[in-house]
């Protein structure tokens, strides 16, 4: 796809591909504008990967949809029963469900079952492997940005040198959504600012459906289910109202759970306004946490704000390092009292410095 500008207005999907080991190179800006026809339910994947799809290129990709997606802008239909494997390897991805109003901030309908980037509702998917690129999803609904959807099931999620930002409320941010179950999480050397929070204009932080019960990287809410959760050399900040921020999701009746958390060499902020930062979410269940949620607290104090330094390291466009340089402002290195302005205050300074 190159620099496509396209309205789709049917029930069907805009590409269907078929067999495995198909490929889409994405090129230039292409916009893609769902409306359903009418129609407030669209069980159709916007992309559906057929029986496997790799995904890659330098170009964006923008969808937006105006009704109610049971299937994925990448990924499944609603209802199918697949074992594909979806592998996105480069790209910038801007992927927006909701009805809004004029100028209004947060949707007042609208929201998905599907994850965006995943299986369809009640459907199943294989793994999901994420080697590069750039995303901002957002999602209010039942199903997660990324992963399995509302009573959906699928494989593992791996995540590896990306930059992703994700919103939802009832599913996670990247695992399970509302009743769904996924594999295992693995994320590395990647930045993640995700929360599963209240999104509509009529919600709420003191309400349940749709108040943000995903967690912000785990399972969704209710009885939502995700495998072992394992972190490495990344920056996170994740969020969730009735949730964990990382680990299972939170539910009034039922019970939502994950497998062991595992952080290594990882920067991490997370915050739950009603239950474990790191860990169980509202009725959740979790596995053995490494290291400990004290020893996880002591660590976000050193996040470090704004975008890396991305150095390619290889022939691929996935292949490359995130550089974060933190804050060197006088201040922030404790040097504001020095100055040079004389011989005896430079040799001074000089000595602060050392």
């Amino acid at each position: 796809m190159d620099g496509l500008n396209i309205k789709n207005n049917q029930q069907d999907s805009f590409l269907r591909f078929h067999g495995s080991d198909n490929v889409l190179s994405i090129k230039g800006n292409t916009k893609i504008d769902i409306s359903g026809g009418g129609s407030n339910f669209i069980n159709s994947a916007v992309i559906n990967i057929g029986d496997g799809l790799t995904v890659e290129g330098t170009g964006s990709l923008t969808i937006g949809c105006r009704a109610q997606p049971a299937g994925a802008y990448i990924g499944t239909d609603g209802d199918e029963k697949s074992q594909a494997k979806l592998t996105i390897n480069s790209g910038t991805f801007n992927f927006r469900s909701g009805l809004f109003n004029s100028g209004a901030e947060k949707p007042y309908g609208g929201g998905g079952w599907a994850g965006l980037i995943g299986s369809g509702h009640n459907g199943s998917m294989g793994d999901i492997n994420i080697n590069g690129g750039t995303f901002d999803l957002f999602a209010p609904g039942g199903g997660p940005c990324i992963g399995a959807a509302a009573d959906g099931t699928m494989g593992n999620i791996t995540v590896r040198n990306a930059i992703i930002k994700g919103r939802t409320d009832d599913g996670a941010c990247i695992g399970s959504g509302f009743d769904g179950e996924a594999g295992d999480i693995l994320i590395e050397n990647s930045r993640i600012d995700v929360a599963s929070i209240p999104l509509y204009e009529n919600s709420g932080e003191g309400m349940f459906v749709n108040g943000g019960d995903g967690a912000g990287i785990g399972s969704g809410g209710n009885h939502g289910k995700i495998g072992n959760i394992t972190i490495r050399d990344s920056n996170v900040l994740a969020k969730s109202n009735w949730g964990a921020a990382i680990g299972s999701g939170g539910s009034q009746n039922g019970s939502c759970s994950a497998g062991d958390i595992t952080l290594e060499n990882t920067l991490c902020d997370a915050v739950s306004l009603r239950a474990d930062d790191v860990g169980k979410g509202h009725n959740g269940t979790v596995g053995k946490i490494t290291p400990s949620p004290e020893e996880i607290k002591e660590l976000a104090y050193i996040m470090i704000p704004g975008d890396p330094l991305i150095i390619h390291t290889g022939t691929k466009a996935n292949q490359n390092l995130h550089v974060f340089i933190r804050d060197m402002r006088p201040d922030a290195l404790g040097i504001t009292q020095t100055a040079v302005t004389t011989r005896d205050k430079a040799s001074q300074s000089l000595d602060v410095l050392d």
